[in-house]
């Protein structure tokens, strides 16, 4: 150790005891804290909170908005535009819709582009040379048939090869198919108007829950039945003149157990109720029903005009709100829209462009065609 000279190596410095300076073990010490790091006293960070106004602050989100983003959502929209068209002519589909996906215009593309490789190198395959009046839908979901007779819709999953949309579906489209869904719509149309007359006018439409299978089915079974509980419907509504049912609309619906009158002044009922409930249900709702119906054209109205009016004064191309948004909600946007102290600024952002309302709880954002979209509640 001598001569490698290690032992003149310093001892290392002892364990500081108990009694030390530092105090007892597992005590906690706060050190003091740097006051350039310490974080503003004036509230919290809402940088994710949907309750605040950061996300729905407008003209904050216009003075980041990237114009270069808009120009190329838009060509994309219109590029996805053009090969439907394409696609549709070559298939001879009533329509194509992609919308359930939720993919951007430039994915869809890509994907519309393999079903017309798939026309193009299979076409000569198919039984028929057009498939109208059937529509063309694109769905993630995987159902029992590929193909809706009653409906006329021809399901197509994004996820599967072009082989299996060949062979799953096309083959098995044949003119026979064709026939059937023409036979199916004379025979609902029938059945609805002759459901319709026994109701005193009131209007059937399907909801969004209800397949048209069960639609076709709920129509059937009404037509078929005496329909003797709607013999004095209209004796029931004689408790005012003004009353007319054919104001009234009734929605069908699978998850529907009970006759439920909704905001808009529609009476929504289930698939599988009989015609004594569902006559009950217009007999007990008539008078409700039409008087939400008056009002409901009321706000539309005044939601039409002041679509135009917010056109008009902030130079938009469009204005459109999503599906769940009402109609109310929709002019107090606009109205606190128009009555803004930097209108001149906010109308140099907007010009030109397409102005989307969506529901609460959204933020300020771009959408897929290039449109600014903002929440009704924006701030």
């Amino acid at each position: 150790l001598e001569s490698t000279g290690t032992c003149s190596i310093s001892p290392p410095p002892p364990t500081p005891s108990p009694k030390s300076t530092f105090g007892k073990p597992h005590e906690i010490f706060w050190a003091p804290q740097d006051s350039s790091s310490r974080r503003s006293t004036t509230g919290i960070n809402h940088k994710y909170d949907v309750n605040s106004r950061v996300g729905r602050d407008l003209m904050g989100f216009l003075r980041t908005m990237d114009f270069a983003l808009v120009q190329q959502r838009r060509a994309s929209r219109m590029d996805v535009n053009a090969v439907a068209l394409v696609a549709r002519r070559a298939f001879s589909f009533q329509s194509i819709d992609g919308r359930g996906l939720g993919w951007s215009s430039a994915s869809f593309a890509i994907l519309l582009q393999s079903l017309l490789s798939l026309h193009d190198e299979h076409g000569s395959k198919f039984h028929v040379d057009s498939f109208y009046p059937l529509q063309l839908v694109w769905s993630s979901e995987e159902f029992e048939s590929s193909i809706d007779l009653y409906g006329g819709i021809v399901y197509l999953n994004p996820a599967h090869t072009p082989i299996q949309w060949l062979e799953d579906t096309f083959l098995k489209i044949t003119q026979e198919t064709l026939d059937t869904f023409a036979a199916n719509q004379i025979q609902v149309t029938e059945n609805k108007n002759k459901v319709q007359g026994a109701f005193g006018g009131v209007k059937f439409q399907k909801g969004h829950s209800c397949c048209h299978q069960d639609y076709h089915l709920f129509l059937a079974r009404l037509a078929e039945s005496p329909l003797s509980a709607v013999a004095n419907l209209e004796n029931d509504c004689e408790t005012t003149t003004a009353l007319t049912l054919e104001n009234i609309f009734v929605i069908v619906e699978d998850s529907c157990r009970r006759a439920v009158l909704t905001p808009e002044g529609m009476i929504r009922v289930g698939a599988f109720m009989d015609e004594n409930a569902i006559a009950h249900a217009i007999s007990e709702h008539s008078l409700a029903a039409t008087k939400r119906v008056k009002e409901e054209a009321d706000r539309r109205r005044k939601c039409r005009e002041m679509i135009d009016q917010a056109q008009w004064e902030l130079g938009l191309q469009k204005v459109y709100r999503t599906s769940m948004v009402k109609s109310d909600q929709m002019v107090e946007c606009l109205i606190r829209l128009l009555a803004m102290d930097q209108r001149e600024q906010l109308k140099r952002n907007l010009a030109g462009n397409s102005l989307g309302i969506a529901m609460t709880g959204q933020f300020c954002h771009l959408g897929d065609d290039g449109s600014v979209v903002i929440p009704w509640d924006w701030r």
